[in-house]
């Protein structure tokens, strides 16, 4: 949890991947790592976080069933420099016996007005993520499910954070 004079800008993100929904490669179970991410990205997150000291949300389904401390550890094995500062919460389950499911979109509108709640300062935030489900037009950059995340997409996601204006930031 954050304080309330603490800036906040979350990147919110599936993964430092490269395969679908990830820019990661499966490993070895028995190396205890689920998975690695690929560097290009990796390098690509760790630029967005250095030029901007944004912080990481995670979103991806693997969120669940993990603790935050476990996606830090992954994500710092993975060499990931920045701080994984949440999870969304799983709003998908079952509601009078009957299995529903939300968009990603709501479960970021969730953990920002959770957010929001505690006082914490989300100043600025981005979506990276290369499913269309997250809403937020206009906080999004849509990576590609082969290449992951880019040098392109870096600089696109450094240009948001850096824009003090969350009028787009609307799903």
């Amino acid at each position: 949890m954050t304080s309330a004079s603490e800036r906040l800008t979350p990147i919110f993100k599936q993964s430092a991947s490269r395969s679908s929904h990830t820019c990661t490669t499966n490993v070895a179970k028995e190396r205890g790592v689920r998975e690695t991410a690929w560097p290009p990205c990796v390098t690509a997150l760790n630029y967005i976080i250095k030029m901007t000291g944004a912080a990481i949300v995670v979103t991806s389904t693997w969120r669940m069933g993990t603790t935050l401390a476990e996606l830090r550890e992954l994500l710092g094995q993975w060499g990931i420099e920045g701080r994984v500062v949440g999870k969304t919460p799983n709003l998908c389950g079952l509601i009078n016996g009957v299995w529903t499911t939300k968009e990603r979109s709501e479960e970021i509108r969730q953990w920002l007005q959770d957010q929001e709640a505690s006082r914490a300062n989300v100043e600025s935030f981005v979506i990276l993520d290369d499913d269309d489900d997250v809403g937020y037009k206009g906080r999004h950059i849509k990576t590609d499910m082969q290449d992951g995340l880019t040098e392109v997409h870096a600089e696109a996601a450094i240009g948001l954070l850096q824009s003090d204006v969350l009028s787009d930031a609307r799903p």
